[in-house]
């Protein structure tokens, strides 16, 4: 029998046109059209259409088009709409908005996903926001969350931790590990078996990427020791170095920097570096107001396999403060500037070494 409105404790039909209102549960066998409210359950178990408002449950059996909202959200077949409550499940294809503490969707998901847990199986297009999306299935579009979790991505990550097995698209977060990336990576540390793309990160570590350790001699420090860790051709450089000052004191220095690794099939190559320098004794390592920063031209050319000597020429600006003037190059063809309490140098330098 179909009804056009209903209103008790308990409301059952076996269609609904219209209102079906109760204090306990509303029930409809077959299709839906129109609202149900109730304190405790709606149910519907044929096509509907409408609204389903609840303190409690609201499931649907088959197809429903249009708003669930509740404290639990339960949608058995396709679904196509909105799901507000505190749980939202999807068991079919999903087109639309699921927003709730807890979201999960088993099929094919299109749409918008808001909460604090996301979660699926099937794939996934769209824009998925949350404090965790964990996702066993592909997703193409955008996550945004504090932790990221994804078979198969294709678009953006964007969280502290991004863990993907494919990524084809950009991984942004502080930690980012992949299996496969066609694309890119830009974090604090990025690890990942491959990278069909760059990686750029404090420490990069890429499986297929660049490795290398270097011992060089500069006009700026006579022995540092340094490694490349990166992705084909972006990678950084991290190194330490010593020298002794003008007072024949042991002058330390640390090394952070990024280069871009030209490969050609021969045994030559050429890294091109951009380098900041920090140098200290003793008593003030770590804390003196000056930094160097070195834009370098290493050229290496192979004698075996691994190993290669390198040389090159460089351009150092030296940036001191506080009214402070320290000198770290070798003192020709500089070139000074003072503003205020700041005071620039600018020098020409070199370096060799070898890099195995």
């Amino acid at each position: 029998m179909r009804h056009n409105f209903v209103l008790g404790l308990l409301g059952h039909s076996d269609s609904l046109h219209g209102v079906q209102f109760s204090l306990g549960g509303n029930i409809v066998e077959h299709d839906m059209k129109g609202v149900q409210l109730s304190s405790g359950l709606n149910m519907t178990g044929g096509p509907s259409t409408g609204v389903q408002l609840t303190g409690g449950a609201n499931i649907s059996r088959d197809m429903f088009r249009g708003i669930q909202n509740g404290i639990v959200n339960a949608a058995l077949a396709d679904f196509r709409g909105v799901q507000v409550a505190t749980g939202n499940y999807a068991a079919g294809s999903f087109h639309g908005v699921q927003v709730g503490a807890v979201n999960y969707s088993h099929s094919e998901f299109k749409g918008i996903q808001v909460g604090a847990v996301n979660a699926a199986r099937g794939a996934g297009h769209g824009i998925f926001v949350s404090a965790i999306n964990a996702y066993d299935g592909s997703r193409a579009g955008v996550q945004v969350a504090a932790i990221n979790v994804t078979r198969e991505t294709q678009g953006l990550q964007l969280a502290a931790i991004n863990v993907g097995g494919l990524v084809n698209g950009l991984q942004l977060g502080a930690i980012n590990v992949a299996g496969t990336v066609k694309g890119g990576q830009f974090g604090v540390i990025n690890l990942a078996n491959s990278v069909e793309g760059e990686s750029f990160a404090i420490l990069p570590l890429i499986r297929d990427g660049y490795h290398a350790v270097s011992l060089w001699s500069a006009d700026t420090s006579a022995f540092n020791l340094g490694v490349k860790l990166g992705s084909r051709h972006l990678y950084t450089l991290l190194g330490v170095g010593l020298k002794e000052d003008d007072a024949e004191r042991t002058t330390y220095a640390y090394h952070l920097g990024f280069g871009w690794h030209f490969h050609t099939d021969s045994r030559w190559f050429l890294d091109v570096e951009l380098i900041s320098s920090h140098f200290g004794n003793d008593d003030d390592i770590g804390r003196r107001e000056s930094m160097v920063a070195t834009l370098r031209a290493v050229a290496g050319y192979r004698l075996v396999d691994d190993l290669a000597v390198i040389a090159g020429p460089s351009f150092n600006t030296q940036v001191n403060w506080g009214n402070k003037d320290f000198s770290d190059g070798l003192g020709f063809l500089q070139r000074v500037e003072r503003h205020d309490d700041v005071t620039m140098r600018y020098f020409p330098g070199f370096l060799v070494g070898l890099q195995y």
